[in-house]
């Protein structure tokens, strides 16, 4: 489990912690940097946050303009939509500070205050400039038919190098545990990349925490029928303690809406 994962899980369980430790009606209180932290997370505050979406903006420009050669009018417009996309982001921020800020919190609603955040944690783990932002849809708009063609063949390949990427790291964590040869290996590899090219997940690159998580989800649903084909007895046994680990990842994926389980079913 990585560091931004064990995070969001520690940050669940002194929720509950929290809440059940108190007495019905007793009222909290809630300051904004802690509701900065459950929005930013392991970026700590707002000013550190909105500097890393910043840096972001940067970093989106860089990788079309490794793809294609933009004019310096192309670059203004990205990063004026850019920093569009950080104010609307900003706005929706503070509007959660001042709901929170306005309850009256007890252990009857104070997770409810916490779920007023979750949207915004996701949207800063998942990544502030995919498919719906200003920058994506600026993007589309001022590159040429052939530029948008390069960049967009350029992309996929990114996200599909950056899914291996983060597979291959899962499965070596396994291997720690399960001796695995190169050979089974590949067979957990190709069985993930599988389940990542399903039609859902094309158009949506996850990022950050979401994308380790699910693929620890994907390694973890493979059913024992396909495991029998190319691991032995032992191996299986251990896998399935695995399995067992997968639980609270699948729950909060679901609860942020990276895992439709109707349609993984």
């Amino acid at each position: 489990m990585s560091s931004r994962q064990a995070f969001v899980l520690l940050t669940l369980l002194s929720l509950q912690s929290l809440a059940s430790s108190s007495s019905l009606g007793q009222e909290f209180l809630i300051d904004r940097s802690t509701i900065e932290s459950w929005i930013f997370q392991s970026q700590g505050d707002a000013k550190a946050g909105r500097k890393a979406l910043e840096s972001q903006i940067e970093l989106k420009v860089r990788a079309i303009e490794q793809s294609v050669t933009l004019t310096e009018e192309q670059r203004r417009q990205l990063h004026l939509a850019g920093n569009g996309d950080v104010k609307r982001f900003f706005d929706r921020v503070n509007s959660v500070f001042e709901k929170i800020e306005s309850m009256k919190l007890d252990q009857r609603n104070f997770n409810d205050a916490y779920q007023l955040a979750v949207p915004l944690q996701t949207q800063v783990s998942s990544g502030l400039f995919g498919k719906e932002s200003l920058l994506d849809k600026v993007s589309r708009g001022i590159l040429t038919d052939e530029q948008r063609d390069a960049w967009e063949h350029a992309e996929r390949e990114r996200n599909r190098r950056s899914q291996e990427a983060i597979a291959k790291s899962s499965i070596a964590t396994i291997g720690l545990t399960i001796p695995l040869t190169a050979k089974q290996r590949d067979e957990l590899l190709r069985r993930v990349i599988d389940k990542l090219n399903e039609p859902r997940w094309q158009g949506r690159p996850l990022q950050g925490p979401f994308a380790s998580m699910l693929v620890s989800y994907h390694l973890a649903k493979i059913p024992v029928e396909d495991l029998e084909s190319f691991l032995d007895a032992e191996q299986i046994k251990a896998f399935q303690l695995v399995k067992k680990q997968v639980g609270p990842i699948e729950q909060y994926l679901m609860a942020q809406g990276v895992l439709d389980k109707e349609a993984d079913e």
